[in-house]
């Protein structure tokens, strides 16, 4: 069995996420909280490392998420871009870190969500965080 790891931008799983599959063997899509989903986007803002998604890499050339299907939620739905999450799609931004005493770089951002932001990209901030959250990299071992 080969591995291999592949950096994904956020900007490439938004435009895949829809066509990876979640086998029966994963737990649910939406048993984060909106507090865990929103401390997710508040490191990725940070540039903390996440820890790797796990991928099959079909035969049909499909992915089926082996690992990381919460982490992929959370940040889809931030996106508002997660049709499985009735409640948290398109949830706002809560800056809150307990291991890092330094401020959020966008804390100006504060409460608003991925699509106040991506609307109003000369706001103060909102160039500069969409480029880190876009650009993103998660490790992906396939």
């Amino acid at each position: 069995m080969d591995r291999t790891i592949k950096p994904m931008t956020i900007r490439q799983l938004r435009e895949t996420f829809l066509k990876i599959d979640f086998p029966e063997y994963q737990r649910e899509p939406d048993l984060w909280t909106k507090d865990q989903k929103q401390r997710l986007i508040d490191s990725i803002l940070r540039e903390f490392d996440v820890a790797s998604i796990y991928m099959y890499q079909k035969d049909d050339g499909g992915l089926e998420c082996i690992d990381g299907r919460q982490r992929l939620n959370a940040i889809m739905s931030f996106l508002g871009a997660n049709p499985l999450d009735e409640v948290d799609n398109g949830f706002a931004l809560k800056f809150h870190n307990e291991i890092s005493s330094s401020p959020n770089p966008f804390a100006s951002l504060d409460t608003q969500t991925f699509r106040d932001i991506e609307t109003q990209p000369d706001a103060p901030d909102a160039a500069a965080a969409l480029s880190v959250l876009l650009g993103y990299e998660l490790n992906v071992v396939y």
